[in-house]
């Protein structure tokens, strides 16, 4: 989780993690974080974690991170 990451993004991250712990406890260990990211995101209506992501730093009144801004540019 980074420091610069608003509450919001860290919360979501924190859901991820539990969510990929409790899969681990029941024998699914190939769930990695990314996934479970992923899946939370499309709960929440995104294409993927980085639409989200991006979405969740714009309402708390930031810019996309480098990564995101990369990617957009490689489309």
């Amino acid at each position: 989780m980074s420091r610069n990451d608003p509450p919001a993004i860290q919360a979501i991250k924190a859901k991820a993690k539990a969510m990929m712990q409790t899969l681990a406890d029941q024998d699914e260990p190939q769930v990695r974080h990314n996934h479970c990211l992923h899946a939370l995101a499309q709960q929440a209506g995104y294409k993927d974690w980085y639409t989200y992501q991006a979405a969740l730093r714009e309402q708390a009144g930031l810019a996309p991170t480098k990564r995101l801004e990369s990617r957009r540019r490689a489309r």
